[in-house]
């Protein structure tokens, strides 16, 4: 009797571990860097609007802090809608380096 209640036994718990084995297996392995540190891919369809984007939004571009971030509003007041990209350039304190950080978060529309 204790030999088939152990043999039960052994065959329960096996039976479990072969299910949570496959259940692991079914999930996606991720490769390179862990999902929080994964940057989405920027396109046209989730890059910032130069002139629809508020302070908030535009702080939180690569290399523009909230000083930049008011200026860039304070140009788009003073010279209305922006028509291209390049015009950040006009903005003290975003030059080449800094207009190549975000030029591909940015669109106009």
């Amino acid at each position: 009797m204790k030999t088939f209640k152990y043999g039960a036994i052994s065959l329960v718990l096996a039976a479990l571990v072969g299910l949570s084995s496959q259940s692991w297996a079914k999930q996606p392995q991720i490769v390179g860097k862990s999902p929080s540190k994964q940057v989405a891919p920027v396109n046209e369809i989730n890059a910032l609007d130069l002139n629809q984007a508020n302070l908030k939004q535009l702080s939180q571009l690569p290399g523009i802090g909230k000083t930049r971030a008011m200026a860039i509003i304070e140009y788009r007041e003073q010279h209305g809608p922006f028509t291209s990209k390049e015009q950040l350039m006009k903005i003290p304190g975003i030059g080449k380096k800094t207009y190549a950080k975000i030029e591909p978060e940015v669109r106009i529309k």
